[in-house]
């Protein structure tokens, strides 16, 4: 009789009440402890960072005033640890990922000392990624102090070369002044040196007409035009004399020279 009874406990009211309040209590434990989660999202970033920390010790983290965006910095010091330790990060954040969903957007940055940035923004409800790349510098940095004493370096070269400029251009100008001065005085010869005798002589018989150097004489040496109108009046050598003299011969001049000289033609 008592057997009979206790086979047919499920059908008393109370046996299924007890079943219910066990069953609520039970999923309101798992809502609580679940559910916290979600609604205390500074809970799960701590626990983001301490994660994230102790991968990569000079990380830090930051929550958006009005809790919407997260902001993670990490900083390395060379671009080879950035990429070894890059896919890990994603790995942790990815491991959070669901406890974050009350966020709209968590950003990471990936710092390198040289002057890299890259850059990830996740989703966290599609937990999809964007990844950009910059160039930046960060103050006092090594590449910023570097990029200091470049930009010096060549402002030193460019005073350097402007001063080299100035000065060459000046060399230039006396060069050019010295070169027009030698054109003026330079005699360029057309022919070989001849010698004459002391005498009289006819330029266009004796001396072919043109233009000439006169030197190497050591008395008085006197020109006259065929209608003996004196053209040249001058003492080749000596110590009162001339060492030379440019005359241009015309037909019929006569030459009276009371020593022998030597003519060449010239231009």
């Amino acid at each position: 009789m008592e057997e009979k009874k206790k086979n047919k406990l499920y059908l008393k009211w109370w046996f299924w009440l007890i079943i219910l309040i066990l069953i609520l209590t039970i999923c309101f434990s798992l809502i609580v402890f679940l559910g916290y989660s979600l609604i205390n999202p500074d809970k799960n970033l701590s626990k983001l960072a301490n994660e994230l920390k102790e991968f990569h010790n000079d990380t830090q983290i930051y929550q958006s005033y009005n809790k919407n965006n997260i902001v993670i910095d990490c900083n390395f010091d060379n671009s080879e640890v950035e990429t070894e330790k890059e896919e890990k990060i994603g790995e942790i954040i990815g491991e959070n990922i669901q406890s974050l969903v009350t966020y709209e957007n968590i950003q990471v940055n990936l710092n390198v000392s040289n002057g890299e940035k890259s850059i990830l923004n996740i989703n966290p409800q599609t937990q999809e990624i964007n990844k950009t790349i910059e160039t930046w510098t960060l103050q006092n940095s090594d590449a910023e102090k570097e990029k200091i004493k470049e930009i010096a370096k060549l402002e030193t070269e460019k005073e350097e070369l402007n001063t080299n400029i100035s000065e060459l251009t000046e060399t230039k100008q006396s060069l050019d002044k010295q070169i027009e001065k030698l054109n003026e005085d330079v005699i360029k010869i057309k022919g070989q040196p001849k010698t004459y005798p002391a005498g009289h002589l006819t330029a266009g018989t004796d001396i072919p007409i043109g233009k000439y150097k006169i030197y190497d004489g050591s008395s008085n040496f006197v020109v006259y035009s065929s209608y003996g109108t004196l053209r040249v009046n001058i003492i080749l050598g000596g110590n009162y004399g001339v060492n030379e003299y440019v005359y241009t011969f015309s037909n019929g001049d006569k030459i009276e020279a009371s020593s022998s000289f030597k003519l060449v033609e010239i231009e």
